[in-house]
């Protein structure tokens, strides 16, 4: 039998083509147009160029793995690639993260803040979505890794590196992209948002929810709604808190719809989660 060997580039675009796959289940609805944007930057940027040099540590319910070898070609599968084993940081599932970006959908021109770029792998697919008439702001509070994202991403123009944790002020924007978990979405993310602008962060809601959760700014306040499972290293940096008013069951958070700063609502029968300065609620936004 002959042995058929595929190029490194046959290879990424396969792997580009299923993560656009994975993007579809965020949403019936998603156009053609943003899948095909999405495909692309996937195909586009080189994953070995930010997951240092090979082999590389895998990590899985089973234990770590290590590649057979330093070929590129291991990382284009649906896997995590171990950054800082110690600290349990790593460049994340591709085809998770697809879904999750898939859910807000990041548009050519839009401002877009990373929180927890690491050494700047989806802020480069983040970077391509809003092309060069848009721009990413990536904060990552660890030192090396905020170093690394600042050469990684040297030839990505409309990208800046921001050696910080990102969990505090940030400044306006259209699109903000968690890449790490918090009990509770800090105020500044939510007070950062354009109108129609979309959160979507890793909410560790219980000791056993952790979803991604979307949030966009209507009209008439912040509809809210989980996306799917996510689970997540927790966010340095966070503000300390006392404990939640009201905790989510796991049902509970698949119900929210709605999220409501407390100066503004305070919390009514809907609610479903209740911390001190905003809370989760049933009721859709009109």
């Amino acid at each position: 039998m002959t042995r058929i060997t595929a190029e490194l580039e046959e290879v990424r675009a396969f792997y580009a083509q299923l993560a656009a796959a994975s993007a579809r289940e965020a949403g019936r609805s998603i156009d053609r147009d943003f899948l095909e944007r999405l495909e692309q930057a996937y195909a586009a940027v080189p994953r070995e160029d930010f997951c240092g040099e090979g082999p590389w540590t895998v990590p899985t319910i089973a234990g770590t793995f290590a590649t057979p070898s330093a070929d590129p070609v291991f990382l284009y599968q649906n896997i995590l690639v171990a950054l800082d084993v110690e600290k349990g940081i790593n460049n994340g599932e591709p085809f998770l993260h697809a879904r999750q970006i898939g859910s807000i959908r990041p548009a050519v021109g839009e401002s877009l803040v990373h929180v927890g770029a690491g050494t700047g792998y989806y802020t480069a697919i983040l970077s391509l979505l809003v092309g060069q008439s848009g721009h990413v702001d990536a904060y990552e509070i660890e030192t090396d890794l905020a170093e690394s994202a600042e050469l990684n991403l040297t030839a990505y123009e409309n990208v800046t590196v921001i050696a910080a944790s990102g969990a505090g002020q940030i400044g306006e924007a259209d699109v903000i992209y968690v890449s790490a978990g918090a009990p509770c979405p800090p105020l500044d993310w939510l007070t950062a948002l354009n109108e129609d602008g979309r959160l979507l962060f890793p909410w560790r809601a219980g000791p056993r929810e952790s979803v991604a959760m979307r949030i966009e700014r209507k009209a008439k306040g912040l509809a809210a709604r989980a996306v799917m499972p996510a689970y997540y290293i927790e966010l340095e940096g966070l503000p300390e808190m006392e404990e939640p008013k009201r905790t989510p069951s796991a049902s509970d958070v698949w119900r929210i719809r709605s999220v409501w700063p407390s100066a503004e609502h305070e919390p009514d029968d809907t609610a479903l989660a209740v911390y001190d300065e905003l809370w989760f609620s049933s009721k859709a936004v009109e």
